[in-house]
């Protein structure tokens, strides 16, 4: 019989400015670590750093790129560019495609015909985006806000990989296809405590298992960022 497990993660990107201490996170509950690789066409500053320290602490590891793809090829590079400064990193956990920005959505002057497009646009940079991903041997994935995936997607052509769903709330998403959400985002708020200071987005992550067990982190030690 099927049963769902819930880890805790949190997600850093340069805003954090490498002070997140992964190894007091994992002793205090947490599980794994999601770390922004960087910006369409922008690699983030502290990537390999903090590659690094999540590994050493042994935590479950993802990566995302925040996009401001606006049109198929945009989305393709986006891809490319995770890979490229990937040089080979393993993960855990897929690579997260962020997308949220307004260049993505659409007037509310809009017409019907001009929604349609966007949603299928949106629809075709994602699936383009994780095909790439795939075929370089990872696992892809997608971010955005629970009102975004409701209103700029064309639902019907969007792949089904792993969903990664931000709703600052104590109520959960809700998602007009009834998909089921991998990771929720439940908050970006303020923490004060032994592995960061400031505010720090957090996260559940559902997990079916059966017959299986559920991942598990395992230490991998590391040096330097030539991984």
């Amino acid at each position: 019989m099927a049963q769902t497990v819930t880890f805790n993660g949190a997600d850093t990107s340069k805003f954090q400015n490498g002070k997140m201490n992964w190894e007091a996170y994992k002793n205090a509950g947490g599980t794994f670590g999601i770390l922004r690789i960087g910006y369409s066409g922008v690699k983030d500053p502290y990537f390999d750093s903090d590659f690094t320290k999540i590994c050493n602490a042994g935590l479950l590891k993802g990566v995302y790129i925040y996009s401001y793809a606006d049109t198929i090829e945009e989305a393709e590079k986006d891809a490319k560019d995770c890979i490229k400064w990937l040089g080979g990193k393993k993960l855990d956990m897929p690579i997260f495609f962020d997308i949220e920005d307004d260049k993505q959505k659409y007037s509310k002057l809009a017409t019907a015909k001009t929604k349609q497009a966007k949603k299928d646009l949106n629809s075709a940079m994602y699936n383009a985006f994780a095909k790439i991903i795939r075929n370089n041997g990872y696992g892809a994935g997608m971010y955005t806000g629970e009102s975004f995936y409701n209103t700029y997607f064309n639902l019907d052509i969007l792949d089904h990989d792993m969903l990664w769903i931000a709703k600052y709330s104590t109520k959960s998403p809700k998602l007009n296809d009834n998909r089921k959400i991998d990771i929720w985002q439940y908050t970006s708020g303020e923490v004060n405590n032994s592995y960061y200071k400031g505010k720090l987005d957090r996260n559940y992550w559902y997990v079916d298992v059966t017959e299986q067990k559920a991942p598990e982190p395992k230490p991998q030690i590391v040096t330097g960022s030539g991984l």
